[in-house]
């Protein structure tokens, strides 16, 4: 991926670190023809209308413990990083990059624009904290991948509804992967830090989620005020499916609004965050749509916000 290509997309630009260590994560995206963009768009479509689609929401959570507690297995018996990678990444071969959809030879196409968005925030976000908050850890991967670009004394916690997080992210300190991360079972929909570990102290710490939010739909308030009152960070970033952000007058951004609202994807936020910001409760810094998405899906919209100090 071409440096002025790339940099033309992103709200905040980046540094030059940023640009060498994205060099390791190639993209080379071929154009669709007509007819494999018609068939995409039809494949898209007829998920809008399949009633078996699984809808987000607390009953997923066996879900996720399956598909984690898979991960953790593999890990357990390879010791290898590589596998903490969920398997639905490069499930399709199409992605979305600047509004449009591409193909690519490369397996780990997908993964790698996960990775450049990763190390994205870091660059512009992440690394003014040494103690960062992630929301929906999943298998711990992108904890990982941060690990290996911010200060090594960074305190890293991963939090998710899956036992199966806390379980890896144990195996990531025996491994010596990772030395520095705590892990407990969090609810989304009844937030609160656990009785193990102590609450980082007021604006220090950062939260940030990478597709998480996307699971409990309009049911964020309980999570905002955790955020906001309880952890009181120094900024919260989200990479999420915002719809507020898709414009109606483009055919894939509405098929991929009309995609969250099947699959009960995160409903509203933004706007609920906009109000709290006219309110005088918080900051937005950011509210940007950013390059990359799936098939399906421009799921990785930014929005970076702060509690105003009370």
């Amino acid at each position: 991926m071409k440096r002025e290509i790339l940099e033309k997309l992103l709200p905040v630009s980046p540094s030059d670190n940023f640009w060498q260590r994205i060099d390791q994560y190639p993209l080379n995206l071929i154009t669709l023809s007509r007819e494999q963009r018609d068939k995409c768009i039809l494949e898209i479509h007829k998920k809008l209308f399949d009633e078996n689609i699984v809808k987000s929401g607390p009953s997923r959570q066996k879900d996720w413990l399956t598909g984690w507690g898979e991960n953790l297995r593999n890990y357990k018996k390879s010791k290898d990083p590589k596998d903490l990678i969920p398997k639905y990444y490069n499930k399709y071969k199409f992605i979305r990059f600047d509004s449009d959809l591409y193909t690519f030879q490369n397996d780990e196409t997908e993964l790698n624009t996960v990775r450049i968005l990763i190390n994205y925030i870091a660059d512009i976000y992440l690394r003014k904290s040494n103690t960062i908050i992630e929301l929906g850890a999943g298998t711990c991967h992108h904890l990982y991948e941060l690990s290996k670009i911010l200060n090594p004394s960074t305190n890293f916690y991963a939090l998710d509804w899956s036992e199966s997080t806390t379980k890896i992210a144990e195996r990531l300190k025996d491994n010596n992967h990772m030395k520095n991360i705590k892990s407990f079972k969090f609810d989304f929909f009844n937030p609160d830090w656990d009785n193990i570990h102590k609450i980082p102290e007021a604006n220090q710490s950062i939260v940030f989620s990478f597709a998480a939010l996307e699971q409990i739909g309009s049911d964020f308030k309980k999570l905002y005020n955790f955020i906001n009152v309880k952890i009181k960070p120094l900024y919260v970033v989200h990479l999420e499916p915002i719809g507020e952000l898709l414009p109606d007058n483009d055919l894939l951004s509405l098929l991929s609004k009309k995609y969250f609202l099947k699959r009960n994807y995160l409903n509203g936020y933004l706007d609920f965050l906009r109000n709290k910001a006219n309110n005088k409760e918080i900051i937005i810094e950011t509210q940007s749509r950013m390059p990359f998405g799936s098939l399906f899906i421009e799921g990785y919209s930014l929005v970076v916000w702060r509690p105003l100090q009370k």
